[in-house]
């Protein structure tokens, strides 16, 4: 995880995000999951909801169908080559202004699946932790 211990520009928190992003395409649940704080304990939540509202629109839209759905089933987490079909969006959504990141400010970026533009977003927050600033992972879901 990302520790400032000053302040930080918006750039640098939307490289993070750009990072965290990356290491998901890879499939390491893991070493997403330690990039960035949390706000609730969800993350495999996240992942299935995330899978769901892109992966299993694509295979629709493809009239292909997957044998469990289901957050139990695993099929999300056992086959992670749909996470490669992720990406995000060039352009960043911040709730304040100005370059430097304020703490507890929030950005939210547009989740791309396949190429194309989803209606599911991922927000993110500045947020204070023991020596300084980190990002925090405040939700995924479809907007």
């Amino acid at each position: 995880m990302k520790l400032w211990t000053e302040g930080v520009s918006k750039a640098e928190v939307e490289a993070e995000i750009s990072a965290f992003f990356q290491v998901l395409r890879r499939g390491d649940l893991k070493l997403a999951r330690n990039s960035v704080t949390h706000h609730s304990d969800d993350w495999e939540h996240q992942i299935w909801s995330l899978w769901q509202d892109t992966w299993l629109i694509v295979l629709e839209d493809r009239d292909e169908e997957v044998a469990d759905e289901s957050f139990l089933g695993g099929l999300w987490r056992s086959d992670r080559s749909w996470l490669q079909s992720i990406d995000i969006e060039d352009s960043f959504h911040w709730d304040d202004v100005g370059e430097r990141a304020q703490p507890d400010a929030s950005v939210y970026v547009n989740i791309i699946c396949d190429g194309v533009v989803t209606d599911v977003s991922a927000e993110f927050s500045v947020v204070r932790v023991d020596g300084g600033l980190a990002l925090r992972r405040d939700r995924i879901t479809r907007i």
